[in-house]
């Protein structure tokens, strides 16, 4: 991925199933097809929910390592292994205008809550393997292994 920088947005692909060991087992979950649709009826009103392995996530960049095929091997083939690149890296992060916005309150106030879901970004490292430019967004939630695998990167 050309000119990524820290601090840039991006959005990843995050597979629902996550603790995967191997890139491979995100990319198999996040092919798979949806597992269920589910429609209600609210008066005249009809919502449809379709539940899939895997969402677009929003991401704020936190840092970014260029690797060797070797070491992406090595790092697309061990995630739940503790690695120090990860350590105390990751979560989320509020991307709404409410200057009123305090995480403290998300759990009794609604509309906060709310304003939240729709506005916040994790954050990621970004792995980008210099031979073939294939790109990764880990967020290890403040964890020493990557424990949630973002593919299919777009600035």
């Amino acid at each position: 991925m050309e000119n990524l920088e820290i601090g840039n947005m991006i959005t990843a692909k995050f597979a629902s199933l996550n603790k995967n060991e191997t890139l491979d087992q995100y990319k198999e979950e996040c092919n798979k097809e949806p597992w269920e649709t589910i429609e209600r009826t609210y008066g005249d009103i009809v919502d449809v929910d379709t539940f899939k392995n895997w969402d677009n996530e929003s991401c704020k960049v936190e840092q970014i390592f260029k690797v060797t095929p070797k070491e992406w091997g090595l790092l697309t083939n061990s995630f739940l292994d503790d690695n120090i690149i990860w350590r105390e890296k990751g979560g989320t992060i509020y991307t709404g205008t409410d200057k009123d916005f305090n995480e403290d309150l998300l759990g009794s106030n609604p509309e906060m809550l709310e304003d939240y879901r729709a506005n916040n970004a994790r954050l990621v490292t970004i792995v980008i393997n210099d031979q073939s430019g294939e790109t990764i967004a880990i967020d290890p939630q403040g964890y020493k292994y990557a424990r949630y695998v973002g593919i299919e990167v777009t600035k």
